[in-house]
């Protein structure tokens, strides 16, 4: 009875270890195959809108928002300006530069980013990787933001990204992104 208690255990160990070795967090590379082909240069030269939420770390709705996107790429560098509209009637803007460092890679930097942010670009999706100074009541808070796009076949970008502080989780965004159409 003890040998098969001993062997249950010993499997049961064994199974949660490969469990635990097979879950692994989602990457880029992932999406190698997967289309439409997201370049960043191209999908945000002109003018794309987003509009989204901001739920807090509760799974509490807190801010309702839309964003307007102009970018311009002259070859190396994407600028991206962006203004955000809040539903509360609290306005921000921000100018992105983005730069290409290789097919996959890219650096970001912008006023309020500690250091240079990153996005890696596979297939239909890229991931930003960056810390963001952003005002939160009275304080400004460094946020890190792990944010995900993903290209539909139909020209849309779903955008989910997660913020946290000091490795805790304070809130999520979800966001579609289209493109404008030019008058």
């Amino acid at each position: 009875m003890r040998k098969i208690f001993g062997a249950l255990a010993r499997l049961g160990f064994l199974a949660v270890a490969a469990v635990a070795i097979g879950c692994s967090s989602m990457q880029p590379q992932d999406f190698a195959s997967s289309t439409p082909r997201f370049a960043p240069e191209e999908y945000f030269a002109g003018k794309t809108k987003g509009r989204g939420v901001f739920f807090d770390r509760f799974n509490n709705a807190q801010a309702h928002f839309e964003v307007l996107l102009d970018g311009t790429w002259d070859g190396q560098v994407l600028t991206l300006k962006e203004q955000f509209r809040y539903e509360s009637g609290e306005n921000s803007e921000r100018v992105f530069e983005i730069k290409k460092i290789s097919d996959h890679l890219y650096e970001v930097r912008t006023a309020d980013l500690v250091g240079v942010g990153t996005i890696e670009a596979y297939g239909s999706a890229i991931r930003w990787s960056y810390k963001l100074k952003q005002k939160i009541g009275d304080s400004i808070w460094t946020l890190t933001f792990d944010d995900w796009m993903f290209l539909k076949s139909d020209g849309v970008v779903l955008n989910r990204a997660w913020a946290s502080k000091w490795g805790f989780g304070v809130g999520e965004v979800f966001m579609a992104v289209t493109k404008e159409q030019s008058s």
